[in-house]
């Protein structure tokens, strides 16, 4: 290759280079977007009330009767957050 046409090749390769960045920089707010619109159970080994978030997280009937209701509109996946600890059952779960 002449060296006078290796300047273009790098402007091309450079060119590239930034129209696969900008793609995977979409793709990834896209991700983003995405992935907060999953809707999301918190429940702990403590917890207590119907609200299953973060601040407040429910017990793990609770959380699967949250679940439950949401799965008849599901859009995407339910994700469910367990805290650390023992959950104790004093009955299998319903069905």
């Amino acid at each position: 290759m002449p060296p006078s046409s290796r300047p273009v090749v790098r402007r091309l390769a450079l060119a590239d280079l930034a129209v696969v960045a900008l793609a995977a920089n979409h793709l990834m707010s896209s991700a983003g977007a995405a992935l907060a619109a999953v809707p999301t159970v918190y429940a702990s080994p403590s917890g207590t009330g119907t609200a299953c978030s973060a601040a407040q997280p429910c017990s793990l009937s609770a959380a699967q009767a949250q679940v439950r209701s949401l799965s008849a509109s599901m859009q995407a996946d339910v994700v469910v957050q367990l805290a650390d600890g023992t959950y104790r059952q004093s009955a299998p779960p319903s069905r």
